[in-house]
């Protein structure tokens, strides 16, 4: 990857994984229970993560190596828009919920100690993460590769509902993923003539509704990032970039 590209690319790689790990499950189904993501190295192959819902199994899948070729070379990354949406899609099944119970019955009885004496270090290979919890309590855990022997339990327990998890999905089709919600943000204003049509556009977003002309003249002067809308649709981002981009303004979506 050329060097100029190299920091877009890791500004997208972080909203993507964002995206991947926070998509709102609620919008398909009930309460999550579990949730396990398999991350390989150099993106050789999709970043997956699974979800277990009391009445409902999920998979989402980034190509993240699709997407690592859109930054390849300058020649190939002017081939798409500006802004480039992570190539994310899902599939799903429906399930009993005394199945979804057993599940965690099962991990109930895992006992996973949380310090351990162990100083593996590498970069390549496979890395794992489960995550399960309430709304009062959270546990994430984390390895690369082989776990140190007191997690073999866990390495196991997820090995294996990978796999039941894929099998049941097998005959499902994917489909893309959702619109989703963000953060608007108007990156710092440069070489461009604030006017009337400019300020008056810019009054529609929350950020911007409670501050007077004066106000948003200064504001566009700070040459720093500036806040506009929170859980801003995804679509709707999309649809009006032409209009930021015709009154010589620069936006993100995060």
């Amino acid at each position: 990857m050329e060097p100029e590209l190299f920091s877009e690319w890791r500004l997208f790689e972080k909203v993507a994984l964002e995206q991947l790990r926070n998509f709102g499950i609620k919008e398909i189904s009930k309460f999550r229970l579990l949730e396990v993501m398999k991350l390989p190295s150099f993106y050789y192959e999709s970043i997956k993560r699974w979800a277990l819902c009391e009445d409902m199994v999920l998979r989402f899948d980034w190509l993240c190596q699709n997407d690592y070729k859109k930054f390849n070379n300058i020649t190939q990354r002017a081939k798409y828009l500006k802004e480039i949406s992570p190539t994310i899609r899902y599939k799903a099944i429906k399930v009993e919920e005394n199945y979804s119970q057993s599940i965690m019955e099962e991990l109930l009885k895992l006992r996973i100690p949380i310090i351990l004496n162990n100083n593996i270090i590498g970069r390549d290979g496979v890395s794992y993460e489960i995550e399960f919890g309430g709304f009062l309590y959270d546990i994430k855990l984390r390895w690369w590769e082989d776990v140190p022997y007191e997690w073999k339990e866990i390495q196991c327990f997820t090995r294996r509902i990978i796999r039941d998890f894929d099998n049941m999905l097998k005959d499902e089709e994917y489909a893309d993923l959702p619109d989703y919600s963000g953060k608007l943000w108007l990156k710092p204003v440069t070489n461009t003539v604030i006017t009337e049509e400019m300020v008056n556009f810019l009054k529609q977003f929350s950020g911007f509704k409670k501050v007077d002309v004066t106000r948003i003249y200064e504001l566009l002067r700070l040459q720093k990032r500036l806040f506009l809308e929170p859980n801003y649709s995804h679509k709707d981002f999309t649809n009006i970039k032409i209009e930021f981009d015709r009154l010589g303004l620069d936006i993100e979506f995060i």
